[in-house]
């Protein structure tokens, strides 16, 4: 079960027990449908705020943890081992407070993220994650890629720098990539 869920659930929960609570101690059990419904669109407003806004304000930074806003579009630099020449991607990551998601538009290949997970190290946050693509029309021949990277972010959130890893049929390859937030 993905934080999603477990927000939405919590959320149903909580507008459930409050309603049937506040109902029953002001009328009996009556008129638990006229508080049960508000309590229910109260609790998801105040679930979709917290997801998509409230994370990325200072004042709830403290309670919701102090998560990176990685949100935006990054220039991305790889270079695989062994090679002198590096490739550019044009990268959108488009985070809320449960979820991270990443789009690559490369000189040959687009891809998209399958799973992310952002994790606090002592020093950083560490950015990982899989993704499945596929090369550009005039390289169709490679055939479809999947890859993992692992990425840490620097104190202002305005560049990443780790590893990647790659597999397409007859070509795997490794090296290290540098994000570099857009202006």
């Amino acid at each position: 079960m993905n934080k999603e869920n477990i927000l939405i659930r919590t959320g149903i929960i909580s507008a459930i027990i409050c309603a049937s609570i506040a109902v029953w101690m002001k009328f009996g059990f009556t008129n638990i449908f006229s508080v049960f419904l508000p309590s229910i669109i109260i609790s998801f407003g105040i679930v979709w705020t917290i997801r998509n806004h409230l994370w990325k304000m200072p004042v709830f930074k403290y309670f919701l943890g102090n998560v990176p806003n990685l949100n935006g579009r990054w220039k991305v630099k790889t270079l695989r081992h062994g090679d002198k020449e590096s490739h550019n991607m044009d990268v959108e990551i488009i985070q809320r407070w449960d979820n991270i998601t990443l789009h690559f538009d490369g000189d040959r290949v687009i891809s998209n993220s399958t799973l992310t997970c952002l994790e606090k190290e002592k020093n950083c946050f560490r950015l990982e994650y899989m993704w499945t693509g596929r090369f550009k029309q005039e390289y169709t021949h490679k055939g479809d890629l999947d890859g993992a990277a692992i990425v840490r972010c620097n104190e202002d959130a305005s560049q990443l720098t780790g590893k990647y890893w790659t597999y397409a049929e007859n070509n795997s390859t490794i090296g290290s990539m540098e994000f570099i937030r857009n202006k």
